[in-house]
């Protein structure tokens, strides 16, 4: 076998579809997301990562978080024109690919990449080493969770 087709049979990717970017839909213009990456504010003000000119968004209307699994959060910065996912209006929601996300007057379509990060064979091979970890793991998980909201795609509950 070539070398390419043994790296590609050790790796895969594992997690949700992550939303690797925004379109936006009157000009086309994208901007690109990085996995990696944390967070990102959306504003017209000069320490916005996503820097608007629309005059119904604030300096800082709204923050884009990468959670622990990949899945992105939207959390409305109390802006008065408000955060809107879908149609929706909300205060914190899920961004999954193709969701449309308005900010003022400016609406996105959410890019997808399916799956979270690529592992190679060696680290999941260690998976199930690490099995006394996962109830500790799958608790925090839960805590974060009820801290960062509900499933994707809807608006968390008032909890």
């Amino acid at each position: 076998m070539s070398g390419r087709a043994d790296s590609a049979a050790v790796t895969r990717r594992i997690g949700p579809p992550l939303v690797i970017g925004l379109r936006e839909e009157a000009s086309g213009a994208y901007y690109p997301l990085d996995p990696r990456r944390t967070g990102y504010v959306i504003g017209h003000g000069l320490h916005a990562d996503l820097r608007l000119s629309d005059p119904y968004v604030s300096s800082f209307h709204c923050a884009l978080i990468r959670c622990h699994r990949g899945e992105l959060l939207v959390v409305d910065r109390n802006s008065r024109n408000g955060v809107h996912v879908d149609n929706v209006r909300i205060e914190r929601a899920y961004l999954a690919p193709r969701s449309r996300l308005r900010v003022g007057k400016t609406t996105f379509v959410a890019v997808g990449r399916r799956g979270g990060p690529t592992w190679p064979a060696a680290q999941l091979a260690m998976l199930p080493a690490l099995r006394p970890w996962n109830r500790a793991l799958a608790l925090l998980a839960r805590a974060i969770g009820k801290v960062a909201g509900s499933p994707r795609g809807r608006e968390p509950s008032g909890r």
